[in-house]
């Protein structure tokens, strides 16, 4: 080989080493939240904006205090307090330009099954109808277009559970749909790529698990996709952004802080650049169209840091 071969390849194998660094992804740490630190927080995004609110904390036990961040200024504002009881647990999502929180523990035996919605325009929560009979803690959920779509989670004394609904806001009505179709479960982890919604990992009455399932609001139907290839968990936090999803952190006998991407065309998942802080589960994941956020949870003790993934 020549010379001038040899230049050639090196800066060829150097360009592709970059460019394999980068698709990895990089973490950047932000401002910390500037609410108490907490985990089992829900989050949701409206707009440009980030809302982070309720969860637990060691000082004061479940929460309410709400949040807006804005990614271009870094900055944490205070909202209005989410108008139900305190709690952990929830679920939390957004459609349109309205942000829901539902569900949870009280931090005592109740569970709750009130659902309320938030408007950023007026800073004003209001009620909506209750998700099913029965409360519920421990439950995943996200939207797809103009409809959610919430389930599994405990429903008192151990018992999980593997119903599905579907909350229309315009006519706020929830709807059963098909059970998901995989073990009853607690502290799954679900996100949306396009048109299709995906739940997987959790705690079951048989350990951790990393099973993963798609769902398909057009035909009600389930489809089981490429198990998960971290290692089974429950409490991870997950995002999505275009065509695929990721899976971070979690509990497995330790907390986690592995990073997983789902390529949801090619149904394979990849190991990417691990989480750059502490391990942790119970966490709270946001995305938008193009960054992910990631921050809160537990390791020892709660946290409040926040982090971009991009």
């Amino acid at each position: 080989m020549s010379t001038q071969n040899i230049k050639i390849y090196l800066l060829l194998s150097a360009g592709l080493l970059f460019m394999n660094i980068h698709a990895q992804g990089t973490w950047t740490r932000l401002n910390d939240f500037s609410g108490s630190k907490k985990k089992l927080a829900v989050a949701f995004s409206i707009g440009n904006k980030l809302y982070v609110g309720t969860g637990i904390d060691s000082a004061s036990g479940a929460t309410k205090d709400f949040w807006e961040y804005d990614p271009v200024l870094d900055t944490w504002t205070r909202k209005a307090d989410f108008a139900g009881s305190p709690r952990f647990g929830a679920i939390g999502f957004s459609i349109g330009n309205k942000g829901y929180i539902g569900t949870g523990s009280n931090g005592t035996r109740e569970l709750l099954t009130d659902f309320w919605e938030y408007d950023p325009a007026t800073n004003v929560w209001t009620q909506k109808s209750n998700l099913g009979t029965l409360g519920r803690v421990y439950a995943t959920g996200f939207s797809i277009g103009n409809k959610a779509y919430a389930g599994t989670g405990e429903t008192g004394q151990g018992n999980l559970v593997k119903d599905f609904w579907e909350y229309d806001p315009v006519l706020n009505l929830w709807i059963q749909k098909v059970d998901f179709p995989g073990q009853e479960r607690q502290m799954a982890t679900g996100f949306t790529i396009g048109n299709k919604g995906y739940v997987g990992t959790g705690l079951s009455k048989t350990g951790n698990q990393n099973d993963f399932w798609e769902f398909s609001p057009a035909t009600n139907t389930w489809s089981e996709k490429q198990n998960f290839a971290g290692t089974p968990r429950y409490g991870a936090a997950s995002f999505s952004i275009g065509t695929n999803g990721y899976i971070v952190s979690g509990w497995n006998e330790a907390p986690l802080y592995d990073l997983w991407e789902y390529n949801s065309i090619a149904d394979i998942w990849t190991q990417k650049t691990d989480f750059a802080g502490t391990p942790r589960f119970n966490s709270i994941s946001i995305s938008t169209s193009d960054k992910c956020y990631f921050g809160l949870g537990c390791y020892k003790s709660e946290i409040n840091d926040f982090w971009e993934f991009e």
